[in-house]
């Protein structure tokens, strides 16, 4: 007489695979939420070229009426702290005398151990840099008021 029911083997077979299939599906998880954390980033990032340049039109340079440099201002202030919000870490942003600036903030990358940094400066620059922001947009040294690239 035959037995009804499943081997040993077939259960063990059909949990890894299921397993695998849980592995990969969480990889693309992750890896979305990833990539909507940088689409964030570069949106908030993004939207200082406009504010940089309505200051030098309205101005005449990076201050607003109050006097606030570009960085201080309440618009920018609330970019810091969205970005932070998303990262934990603050971004760098730095201006100097002669309407240079430069904003920059850490993204995320997966399976990585580099450091990777998506950054906006007044020569045009929008883009990912592969390096930490504090090595760019340096206060105080007009020639590195740049994204570096």
């Amino acid at each position: 007489m035959k037995k009804k029911g499943f081997t040993i083997i077939e259960l063990v077979v059909v949990i890894a695979i299921i397993a695998v299939l849980a592995g990969i599906v969480l990889v693309n998880i992750i890896s979305y939420q990833v990539k909507a954390k940088n689409a964030a980033i570069e949106e908030q990032v993004g939207s200082l070229p406009i504010a940089a340049a309505s200051d030098v039109a309205d101005n005449g340079g990076l201050t607003d009426a109050e006097g606030n440099s570009l960085c201080y201002q309440s618009d920018v202030i609330n970019i810091i702290n969205k970005i932070d919000d998303i990262t934990n870490i603050s971004p760098t942003c730095n201006t100097d005398s002669s309407n240079n600036w430069c904003f920059c903030s850490s993204i995320f990358k997966l399976f990585s151990s580099g450091n990777y940094s998506y950054c906006v400066d007044s020569t045009g620059f929008r883009g990912e840099i592969n390096d930490i922001c504090t090595k760019y947009c340096v206060n105080g040294d007009p020639s590195l008021i740049t994204c570096g690239e």
